[in-house]
């Protein structure tokens, strides 16, 4: 048996990165190569002491990583 566990607003922060990576992308007329999508280029993962770590996903573009940082860093309540 397994849970899952929802934490509403992490959920509406991490889709306001991913919106908002989104809409840098289209504005800039970046094309990402592939099947790639611009929500793919954000991940999150949770360390042992339960905090969520959002950065630039692995299929994130090298010359991209910086600007998905700065959108990330925008939306974090912590900073």
């Amino acid at each position: 048996m397994s849970f899952s566990f929802r934490n509403d607003e992490f959920d509406q922060l991490f889709k306001k990165v991913q919106n908002e990576v989104k809409s840098f992308i289209e504005e800039k007329g970046i094309e990402l190569k592939g099947e790639l999508l611009p929500e793919n280029l954000v991940m999150w993962q949770m360390n042992n002491a339960g905090t969520y770590l959002v950065h630039p996903s692995d299929s994130c573009p090298e010359d991209l990583k910086d600007s998905v940082m700065e959108i990330i860093i925008k939306h974090n309540p912590t900073i």
